[in-house]
């Protein structure tokens, strides 16, 4: 999925990061890699050209892509962070405060590598923790699903599969969703 690449797209849009930090979060990311940055939406990206679309034969779907290039969108959520902690109580001088567990703060997050409706990553229930000398540790997510075609056929992990021909990365977050809510 990363052979042939000319762009990095980073959209941090639905972050509560400022445009500057979101903007020296998207520069360290690209520093390193063979691909000039671009910052922005999937929207915006289609129209600036970088993503095109291609009609399919008979139907009026469009199968969309980025030929030289990669999106990867951060969106933060509402879900609250838990830890598996030892229990502490009043009567033993028990604090509700993190920083004796070295956590000074958390984020929650799903992410998307996409490339097209045949190549995409998308992570969902992402953690990441940021410790008391206010460096953000290791990552932790609890679904990752690969959208990947291979050998002809769009690959999932089972018993998770869908069409991802005609899909746009939100289209793609969606169906994920509701296959995910309602698969049991």
């Amino acid at each position: 999925m990363n052979g042939g690449i000319s762009y990095l797209g980073v959209d941090l849009s639905q972050t509560s990061l400022s445009a500057g930090e979101a903007a020296a979060v998207a520069w360290a990311f690209s520093e390193g890699r063979d691909a000039q940055l671009v910052q922005g939406t999937y929207e915006e990206l289609v129209e600036q050209g970088y993503i095109t679309g291609e009609p399919l034969e008979e139907s009026d779907a469009v199968f969309w892509e980025w030929k030289d290039g990669i999106l990867f969108s951060i969106t933060e959520t509402d879900e609250p962070v838990t830890f598996n902690l030892p229990a502490m109580g009043v009567d033993d001088g028990g604090s509700a405060d993190m920083s004796q567990f070295n956590v000074s703060d958390t984020v929650s997050f799903d992410a998307q590598k996409w490339r097209s409706g045949l190549g995409a990553y998308i992570f969902s229930g992402c953690t990441a923790v940021r410790n008391n000398a206010g460096h953000w540790g290791r990552l932790h997510c609890g679904q990752r699903n690969d959208l990947l075609k291979r050998g002809g056929r769009t690959a999932l992990p089972l018993p998770l599969r869908i069409s991802t021909r005609h899909r746009t990365p939100d289209q793609l977050q969606r169906k994920l969703d509701e296959v995910c809510c309602t698969s049991g």
